[in-house]
């Protein structure tokens, strides 16, 4: 009986680059090491090409952890460079259709386009293309959040690409759902014969892109690590002094909602350290007004812990956590780096067009 690598990975070939995949302790795995992520380097346009995947088809030996040959196991592809997935979750308490629609609101509408999913819709992974000049941007992209008022932050699209997971397709077998993965043209029916190809999907929009990739533009290296002298809120201030730009007001809104709706659960202080990383991630990108930010984030945790009669910490003990987060979260950038500049400040039409 062939197995669906062996029944499938030539079928991919050569517009997309097929890795056995399987099931380990509930999760899934590649089953060949070095096809993700950073590890190795992808020559173009693809680096899995059809000897690799007749090695692994042929190959009698048998994974230890999955207990399967390769040709029996599942497929999921490596992305190419210019290739990205919006991978939306719908199910349980994941609202990934609430997100796409909060972004398109806010970046634009998206054109319809390949979903690969095991789940009924909206759930799936939605394939795009980037324009040549957007495809460096890929490996700066990061996985959307939105803010609702009173109800945090829902998220559940995560964003697939080259240097980051993996794309699991059909013939796939979803063992927590009971179904095969399955291939599902842009108007939403089924595909029994034809896969998707790159050169024929639709563009992400320019909107989406800059909204994605957080991490626009050049860099100037700091060191291998932050060497913090004196108060953590002084280096902020040196640095990211100023009115919040428009990213740094994004990211105070969004981690304030979360702040404010955990306040009275456990939740805040994880609310409060994320939106510490993330306000001086903004600020070392170059984004103004980190310590207005941060300052008005500690009012807020301040109110929501003093809010909680049952658990409520003396002002020391607040003013010590808070600082404690600015400190952690300066100290766990890596390799430290700084803009001169900042984004919101500067016109990247010309970059991103």
């Amino acid at each position: 009986m062939t197995g669906p690598y062996e029944a499938a990975a030539r079928r991919y070939l050569p517009e997309w680059s097929p890795v056995p995949i399987s099931t380990i302790n509930g999760e899934k795995v590649l089953l060949v090491k070095g096809v993700s992520g950073y590890q190795r380097s992808l020559p173009a346009p693809y680096w899995a090409g059809s000897a690799e995947v007749e090695e692994w088809i042929s190959s009698e030996w048998v994974h230890p952890g999955a207990g399967i040959r390769f040709r029996d196991a599942g497929v999921a592809l490596r992305l190419p460079k210019d290739v990205i997935v919006l991978d939306v979750d719908q199910y349980g308490d994941k609202q990934g259709a609430r997100t796409l629609a909060a972004l398109q609101n806010k970046w634009g509408a998206l054109d319809r386009t390949w979903i690969s999913t095991a789940r009924p819709a909206p759930s799936g992974g939605r394939l795009y293309r980037l324009s040549p000049e957007h495809a460096e941007f890929a490996e700066r992209m990061v996985n959307p959040k939105f803010s609702v008022a009173g109800g945090g932050v829902i998220a559940a699209v995560d964003v697939l690409r080259w240097c980051h997971r993996y794309l699991t397709v059909w013939p796939t077998w979803h063992g927590g759902v009971g179904a095969r993965y399955q291939w599902y043209y842009p108007d939403g029916t089924l595909s029994t014969e034809e896969l998707p190809i790159p050169d024929d999907l639709p563009y992400l929009p320019v909107a989406w892109v800059k909204g994605l990739a957080t991490r626009v533009g050049s860099w100037a290296d700091a060191g291998d690590h932050t060497e913090l002298q004196g108060p953590p809120m002084e280096w902020l201030n040196a640095r990211s002094d100023g009115e919040p730009c428009l990213a740094m007001r994004e990211t105070l809104d969004s981690y304030t909602a979360q702040v404010i709706a955990a306040g009275r659960s456990s939740g805040c202080h994880p609310a409060m350290r994320d939106g510490t990383l993330a306000i001086v991630g903004n600020a070392a990108e170059g984004h103004r007004g980190g310590f207005l930010a941060a300052s008005r984030l500690w009012t807020a945790y301040r109110e929501a812990m003093n809010a909680r009669t049952e658990s409520r910490r003396s002002p020391a003990t607040l003013e010590t956590e808070f600082a404690n987060a600015v400190k952690g979260a300066i100290e766990k950038l890596p390799r430290h780096k700084f803009r001169s500049e900042d984004l919101c400040a500067s016109d990247l039409t010309g970059w991103l067009k």
